[in-house]
């Protein structure tokens, strides 16, 4: 019985003794060896590079033995200076270019080359609802009528305004075009052009106006106010029924 307990003991004592040192110099051994090889590694490149500097400076002094320096006319040598990098090409900095465009910009404005944008001109009238004035600027409404006040006074040309909206009206036209004219004759304002923008925001048919505004370059421009009109009255109660 007591050889069993001593048994177990010893099977005890041998399993679960701890030893944390136990591979410690081993351990410090194989450090040291992976230390000493990067160390000679590093050593080979080095001497490795120098002798590969050496062949080639040995390469360059036996190529170019029995060769002589050119002469100028004053005896001294021409100090040639080479480089690697390509040669480097002047370019527009980036504010020069910006006004080089601007530049080619307005003279071709000026030659008529390119047409202007009559919303960017002070001429440029407009009223109503915002989108549906910058759509009529940029023409994506078709025309139906056009009134031509060209030789009237103030008083005859509204008096025609009105009769030519009541006949648009009439007729369920939505989109229709008054020709006044830029008014460059004028001494200080246009006088039809004023006088009809004025009457389309505080005439009779100002409730019935969705929107106008200055024709787009090409039907007449800031010489003609595009006004697009709203359905009848009539016309939504057949809608509703």
């Amino acid at each position: 019985m007591s050889r069993d307990i001593n048994r177990h003991k010893k099977y005890y004592r041998e399993d679960f003794t701890l030893r944390p040192f136990k591979d410690l110099q081993k351990r410090i051994n194989q450090k040291r060896k992976q230390e000493l090889l990067k160390i000679v590694k590093r050593s080979k490149r080095a001497h490795n590079n120098l002798l590969s500097i050496e062949d080639e400076k040995g390469l360059f002094l036996k190529a170019m033995q029995g060769v002589s320096p050119l002469q100028t006319k004053k005896g001294r040598g021409i100090n040639a200076v080479f480089s690697m990098s390509p040669p480097s090409v002047s370019r527009p900095q980036p504010i020069e270019l910006d006004e080089k465009i601007g530049f080619d910009e307005l003279c071709a404005l000026v030659e008529g080359k390119v047409p202007i944008d009559v919303s960017s001109t002070p001429e440029y009238i407009s009223g109503g609802q915002d989108c549906l004035a910058r759509a009529l600027s940029q023409g994506f409404f078709t025309i139906q009528a056009y009134l031509d006040l060209h030789g009237l006074d103030r008083i005859s040309a509204l008096v025609e305004c009105e009769e030519f909206f009541k006949e648009a009206i009439l007729e369920s036209k939505r989109c229709i075009a008054i020709i006044h004219g830029r008014g460059l004759c004028s001494k200080d304002k246009p006088i039809l052009k004023t006088a009809v923008c004025e009457w389309l925001k505080k005439g009779p048919f100002r409730k019935r106006i969705l929107a106008f505004s200055s024709a787009p370059y090409w039907d007449g421009g800031a010489g003609v106010t595009y006004v697009l009109l709203g359905p009848s009255p009539s016309y939504d109660k057949r809608s509703k029924k």
